[in-house]
């Protein structure tokens, strides 16, 4: 083998003998994976295979449980009634924004961000998929999901920015995915396995998705999973409790939470291999 092919292969090698041994040694999400619990009136912060923060939120009427995040963290109140969501900073702070919820979105659980001025949510009584300013304003509604037959139980949903659509997620045992383009053509049907709820996010770092799991007494599991529904790994969260409904990680940038310097190593590889794959589908 030629020198100059030898040292690429070499450093390839090496690189990815990096990757796989941080792979192995930290399960969990790299991003940040932002999670709401509003009758608890709690945000919980997930990073690898641990807890990494706790907010404490509003009152417990306000239900913050749609979220949507980039440079700030947008909650809104899911129920509606006049209830309102706030503005926090990614270490978590308040920053003293709210976002008064009057009456345009009800039963919306979980939340989106396309990270270029718009946020989403699904409403899980009228299917309806809702789109608002980036500050949860002037809401309407982009598109109705159809052929659901007796599960009311979508509400999970997220934006995928490697392909500029939305996805939206079912609760329940052995639940549905599906792929929305943004005026309601649906591109694709999947069901994960082991994924009971809600929490959907999509983590641009590993061009893949999370969600949660299962709950029991030692917490909820995470679950992380391709395009097609395929399960990747499945993770248990010591202290995650709660009704935890909604679920988002930053878009277009890196979270203040601060990382273990193998999470960073990882970070970068997968962030390089996720904008490859984007660049490739994209021409």
């Amino acid at each position: 083998m030629p020198v100059r092919r030898l040292r690429c292969f070499l450093a390839a090698s090496a690189s990815a003998a990096v990757l796989a041994a941080a792979s192995a040694a930290l399960a969990g999400p790299v991003t940040p994976y932002w999670l709401t619990a509003g009758d608890q009136s709690r945000i919980y912060v997930v990073q690898g295979n641990s807890l990494v923060q706790t907010i404490v939120t509003g009152s417990v009427p306000d239900h913050e449980y749609p979220i949507a995040i980039d440079d700030t963290v947008r909650t809104f109140a899911g129920g509606g009634g006049n209830n309102f969501g706030r503005e926090y900073a990614l270490d978590g702070t308040p920053t003293g924004a709210t976002y008064t919820n009057s009456n345009t979105l009800s039963s919306g659980w979980d939340g989106a961000t396309d990270g270029a001025g718009h946020n989403y949510s699904l409403e899980q009584v009228t299917h309806r998929v809702k789109m608002f300013d980036d500050d949860w304003s002037n809401g309407s509604v982009l598109f109705t999901i159809t052929n659901l037959g007796s599960n009311f139980n979508w509400a999970g949903i997220t934006f995928d920015t490697g392909t500029d659509t939305l996805w939206v997620k079912e609760r329940g045992s052995n639940a549905g995915l599906r792929n929305y383009a943004l005026d309601g053509t649906l591109l694709g049907s999947f069901t994960v396995a082991g994924s009971t709820g809600w929490g959907l996010s999509y983590e641009e770092a590993s061009d893949s998705f999370w969600s949660l799991g299962t709950n029991s007494a030692s917490g909820w599991t995470i679950v992380n999973f391709d395009r097609t529904g395929q399960v990747i790994e499945t993770v248990q969260i010591a202290g995650l409790t709660g009704n935890i409904l909604g679920g988002e990680m930053q878009i277009g940038g890196t979270s203040a939470v601060p990382e273990p310097a193998t999470l960073a190593i990882l970070g970068l590889g997968l962030a390089g291999i996720g904008l490859g794959r984007r660049r490739a589908r994209r021409g």
